[in-house]
């Protein structure tokens, strides 16, 4: 998905670091309460001890963009959903093609993410 270009005002910036306690607590905390697994390799925190640091013209970009591509990836399952030939297309397994025929519509809760790529063309979404 191509997003529209980022506003001009979109310059990222590092605050000042976090103390090593306070980073440990927040690696514990994504791990135990949000699923966050992959805080560190072997012995070696990979969480970054400063924070990035956004204008708010930019967060309400971003927000804007995930809620576009949200809408655009439910928009493609239940296109895809009723119509076996787009399943093929896509290669959706035959067992599974014969469950999207029954199934109800897949608008409950789910996690997706999105990750924001700034370039010299604007933002890229993969």
């Amino acid at each position: 998905m191509h997003a529209q270009p980022q506003p001009a005002s979109a310059a990222l910036r590092l605050g000042e670091p976090v103390p090593a306690e306070a980073l440990g607590a927040i690696g514990r905390a994504w791990q135990l309460h949000h699923f966050k697994w992959d805080t560190q390799v072997g012995d070696t925190s990979v969480l970054c001890p400063q924070p990035l640091l956004i204008p708010r013209s930019q967060w309400d970009w971003l927000a804007v963009q995930a809620e576009r591509a949200t809408r655009e990836i439910y928009g493609l399952e239940r296109a895809i959903a009723a119509c076996p030939a787009l399943q093929r297309l896509v290669g959706v397994p035959p067992p599974l093609r014969k469950l999207l025929g029954t199934a109800a519509p897949a608008d409950g809760l789910r996690t997706l993410r999105f990750d924001f790529h700034p370039t010299a063309e604007g933002g890229r979404l993969s």
